[in-house]
């Protein structure tokens, strides 16, 4: 043989380079059986060398030999297929430790680029020669073997090219060649080589080498691969598991079977549905859909298994689901009954199948977050899993729990559905939220516990996001709720929260949720959680900790006292119409709005989030016709919250301060007032005996504020309420605000004199409205009050708010003499000189009650003040005394019952604290009265802390409440064509209670209010009024010329 020495190098050299131009003129010499043989000599003699100039004179004389005539023939093909096969094997699987990475990856270009002209000459002239064989033979276990070493990121088109060598190869071949070359291999052999094919598929199809827009190399690829895993298939059935066999060689390479075929039916290059008309076209005539090829191939070898399935649960549940998501009605249709086979042999061997529905809902979360399915999907799975459920032959307890699982899968399909067409929008905030609640109380129910956190945390990080620092808190109160105290057990990491344990994440979750309860200014939400935390550092001796809650917590104390906090509004949303998400449709809600945000802005937010919503301009409920239009409807109002009386505060002397949270902070019931002439005409502005009132009240599912902005409204109740009603209603709001106002100042909240004034003279000096006067003309009459026992305790309890509003402005007039200017003591002694005149005139009603002067109503009716003001946190419509102050009209629809599960509960009632008119009217004559009550004369020592205020009429509403009931100018009137009661309280603050603390008895009992600069005898309501002061100046009763400069301004008519 030849031999490679330093001397004999250019030889061997130049004999390479040379030996290929005499094959030429052998062949006219010698027969191709004879060239042949010298060629397999000759090449056969070059010694085995690292010299990169030898291999690379080697390879190129074989090129020059492959590119020749004689593989055209095939006696020549078949004489030098085997040379040629064991020199390329020999530079194909070349070790590369030993030399330099490039000369390695040119050696093996040039080896490959040889092997892909043979088998492109092989294809074009010996395709059903024994050739093919030979090729099969000596190639197939070795181009496998490189497909799967070679690195892609690092050699990609060194990996192109083998691919496209094994591709070539297997295009070649048919059924007989698949089944010669396995044929003799034994079991152990088979398992490791189909192994080795299938995961060298699965990463063909996952990890693709041609780019996308190489369609032709794609298709061809997936052609072939299609092919060879049907011909290997035939193989795998004769290698089926056993049931004792679960973790072994069998079973893998089943589930490796299964995993190629759901990677190729779910390739990119296979989806069609992403290609244009008319390249689609093209390729279904050429190759067919070989997507559902492939899936009858799956579900032919999954029905091999027979009782063996169950090895596969549950395992192969989410890749299945993954199948079935591919857009494809022919391929669903066959695939989704797979999973009650599953079902049904999951039941029988275990008398359950919680591990396949557990999989199914964990997979179908993950895959339709992703932007699988649809909602042919959903009818398509409900369909035929229902469809084998309802089979008769079925046992009973599989029949009852394969419905229930069916319709769990459905709800969460639609839910999963709704959630993504909005979780991608800005805009649809709200909507977005909803959809994950629903989602969570889905998983809660099922006792999902890792799903039901992901989407807690979903939810949190969206009402962050938004800024509803409140909602976070609440939800983040359900997580926490899972976890106690008393347990050691290790969390691992979620999130934000570190690996720790139990009671450790639960006081991280108890901060958190105080922090955000802190920044939305909810501070009587943090007390529970103060409490609980402060035992637990106490009882683990953590006093750093507790000190630091316990601080929190006394501050919290302070800011409730003295941190201003804005109330919110609440507004009816009802979203009518098929052309809204399915999560929407028809579907009414109470929204909690944001600080400061009135009707107008919740309009345009909801407007924005549905451009193509028209806005409805009435309140009525509307018709089926709305309901049933493709198109959307948006219905908004303002709603006022029904102020529930709470059982902490029955008969206690509570602070106004404190229950002002109340009335916007966990409330379940809404209402809507539209006045209305019981007679049919039009009722007048003017005319108080007129005005009835239609008043709907909503209840919602939730609280607002909650883990929501948002609470459904599960029914509604509707009432008519009467003129001398709304009227107790309308003083009994006016007289909450008049008592929040004056303890503002009193708690030196308030510092301007001002709004005080302006308050002050819209409610004493009553010109516009007519004052007292109208609900004398229309209530304070014998025709009125013998109509009814009812209408007599009526009136009785509107003369009482009419006291009661006289004490009040009392306070507020001597408070008003402290905090005023000096410049403006002429508007201060009109303000005192008309309050004289109001307090003369109301002076009968004390008479008529049994209330002397010296007997102050604020004392002498303690019980009745702290009944009523407790009750009327109930907003007086569901009060105690409801069902005897108004004629009651519940509707309740059907659907609404339905969905609530249950009818309300009924609603209090309440015995007033009140003497029987019909006796007091007989004995009014008999009353010993003392004359008539003190006039209040302006203190003489005033503080100098702001100028003037202007001078307004007013009336028992205020001046501020007169104007127009029938106004359409504010974006707040929804309904331009009924009158609304809104509009005539819309400048007043909401329904309120008369609040316990009318009734103290001394200022120590809430000294943490009183401004000290008072004296005892000018605090109204605790040792009877004032004394009446000498008269020192015959002009003091004048009216005083109010004075029109700058430092009192004139607001414009």
């Amino acid at each position: 043989p030849l031999r490679s020495t330093d001397t004999e190098s250019c030889i061997l050299a130049k004999a390479l380079k040379y030996f290929p131009q005499t094959i030429p003129e052998l062949n006219k010499i010698l027969p191709i059986t004879t060239t042949c043989g010298i060629i397999s000599d000759f090449i056969d003699a070059v010694p085995s060398t690292d010299e990169k100039e030898i291999i690379g004179y080697k390879l190129r004389c074989i090129g020059d030999i492959v590119k020749g005539v004689l593989l055209d023939s095939i006696e020549g093909c078949t004489q030098l297929i085997p040379l040629l096969m064991k020199h390329l094997k020999l530079h194909l699987k070349h070790d590369e430790t030993a030399r330099d990475e490039l000369e390695v990856k040119k050696e093996k270009t040039q080896a490959v680029n040889i092997l892909t002209y043979i088998l492109i000459t092989v294809s074009n002239k010996h395709s059903n020669t024994p050739v093919v064989k030979m090729i099969v033979d000596d190639l197939m276990d070795i181009l496998f073997r490189l497909v799967c070493q070679v690195d892609k990121e690092k050699d990609m088109d060194l990996a192109r090219d083998y691919v496209s060598c094994l591709i070539a190869l297997l295009h070649l071949m048919n059924n007989d060649h698949y089944t010669s070359y396995m044929k003799p291999m034994n079991e152990h052999n088979l398992i490791h080589f189909l192994n080795e094919v299938f995961l060298v598929f699965n990463d063909l199809m996952k990890s693709n080498v041609y780019p996308r827009d190489w369609i032709v190399m794609n298709m061809l690829q997936s052609y072939v691969v299609l092919n060879a895993i049907i011909c290997f298939s035939k193989a795998l059935t004769k290698l089926l598991p056993q049931v004792k066999d679960y973790m072994g060689k069998k079973k893998q390479l089943w589930e490796n079977f299964f995993y190629l075929c759901v990677a190729f039916i779910t390739q990119d290059t296979l989806q069609l549905e992403d290609f244009r008309q008319p390249k689609r076209k093209k390729i279904s005539s050429q190759y067919g859909d070989m997507r559902s090829e492939m899936g009858l191939e799956m579900i032919s070898m999954w029905k091999q298994l027979g009782d063996s399935k169950r090895l596969f649960v549950p395992e192969m549940v989410g890749p299945f689901l993954e199948v079935t998501l591919v857009p494809l009605d022919s391929l669903r249709r066959e695939v989704i009954p797979i999973f009650f086979d599953m079902i049904e042999c999951y039941h029988y061997h275990f008398t359950n199948f919680d591990i396949v529905e557990r999989e199914v809902i964990d997979k179908l979360d993950v895959h339709v977050s992703q932007g699988k399915g649809d909602k042919r999907y959903v009818a398509m799975m409900y369909e035929i899993l229902l469809k084998k459920c309802n089979n008769p032959d079925l046992p009973r307890a599989l029949h009852q729990s394969g419905v229930r699982f069916v319709n769990s899968v459905k709800y969460l399909l639609e839910h999963l559905l709704n959630f993504r067409e909005v979780r991608e929008s800005d805009h649809h905030s709200e909507a977005k939220m909803l959809c994950i609640v629903n989602l969570l109380n889905f998983y809660e129910e099922l006792n999902r516990q890792e799903m039901y956190l992901r989407y807690i945390w979903k939810l949190y990080s969206s009402h962050l996001l938004q800024k509803n620092f409140v909602e976070a808190a609440f939800t983040l109160e359900m997580y926490a709720s899972k976890l106690k105290f008393e347990s050691d057990m290790v969390l691992e990491q979620f999130e934000e929260f570190p690996r720790e344990k139990d009671r450790e994440r639960k006081a991280r979750l108890f901060k958190t949720i105080i922090n955000h309860h802190e920044e939305g200014m909810s501070f009587e939400n943090c007390f529970p959680f103060y409490k609980l935390l402060a035992d637990y550092y106490e009882t683990i001796f953590d006093y750093k900790e507790l000190s630091g809650i316990l601080t929190r917590q006394a501050a919290a104390y302070t800011n409730i006292l003295k941190a201003e906090r804005q109330g919110v509004d609440f507004f009816y949303i009802g979203f009518y119409g098929l052309g809204f998400p399915q999560f929407l449709q028809n579907r009414r809600f109470i929204y909690c709005g944001r600080k400061f945000e009135k009707a107008g802005t919740v309009n345009s937010r909801f407007q924005e989030q549905f451009p193509a919503a028209t806005l409805l301009p009435y309140t009525s409920h509307p018709d089926e016709e709305i309901k049933n239009s493709p198109k959307q409807h948006l219905q908004i109002y303002k709603v006022n919250p029904v102020i529930e009386e709470r059982e902490e505060f029955i008969d206690r002397d509570v602070p106004s301060i404190i229950l002002q949270f109340y009335d916007s902070n966990d409330v379940k019931a809404f209402s809507y007032d539209k006045i209305f002439n019981k007679s049919g005409g039009k009722a007048k502005d003017d005319d108080f005996g007129s005005l009835w009132i239609h008043k709907t009240t909503f209840f919602t599912m939730d609280p607002l504020p909650s883990k929501l902005r948002l609470a459904e409204i599960t029914h509604h109740e509707i009432s008519e309420i009467s003129p001398i009603k709304s009227a107790i209603e309308t003083m009994e709001t006016k007289n909450k605000h008049l008592r929040l106002q004056i303890d503002g100042y009193k708690s030196k909240r308030e510092t301007s004199a001002k709004p005080l004034s302006m308050t002050l003279q819209g409610t004493i000096d009553a010109r516009v409205m007519g004052g007292i006067k109208k609900y004398e003309d229309a209530f304070f009459n014998e025709g009125f009050i013998s109509e009814s026992q009812q209408n007599g305790e009526d009136v009785l309890t509107l003369k009482r708010t009419i006291i009661e509003q006289v004490e009040i402005l009392q306070e507020g007039v001597e408070i008003h003499g402290k905090v005023c200017d000096p410049s403006v003591k002429q508007l201060h002694e009109h303000i005192v000189k008309m309050f004289n005149e109001m307090r003369k005139d109301t002076s009968k009603y004390r008479r008529e009650l049994g209330l002397t002067s010296g007997t102050p109503s604020r004392a002498s009716r303690a019980s009745f003040a702290i009944s009523s003001s407790s009750s009327n946190r109930y907003n007086s419509t569901l009060s105690r005394n409801m069902r005897s102050r108004h004629s009651m009209v519940s509707v309740t629809s059907a659907e609404e019952t339905a969905h609530n599960g249950s009818t309300p509960p009924p609603l209090p009632s309440r015995k007033e604290i009140l003497p029987d008119p019909v006796q007091l009217i007989q004995n009014r004559r008999s009353i010993q009265t003392d004359g008539p009550d003190q006039p209040v004369l302006p203190p003489k020592k005033r503080s100098s802390i702001v100028h003037g205020s202007p001078l307004i009429n007013g009336s028992p509403l205020g001046r501020d409440s007169a104007r127009s009931i029938n106004s359409n100018s504010s974006a707040d009137n929804i309904d331009n064509s009924s009158n609304s009661l809104d509009e005539v309280r819309e400048s007043q603050p909401p329904l309120p209670p008369r609040p316990a603390n009318m009734n103290k008895s001394s200022p120590e009992s809430n000294s943490f209010i009183t401004d000290d600069s008072l004296s005892d005898t000018q605090i109204s309501g605790i040792n009877g009024p004032p004394p009446l002061p000498q008269r020192t100046n015959s002009n003091a009763a004048r009216p005083p010329k109010v004075p029109r400069d700058k430092s009192v301004p004139v607001p414009s008519q």
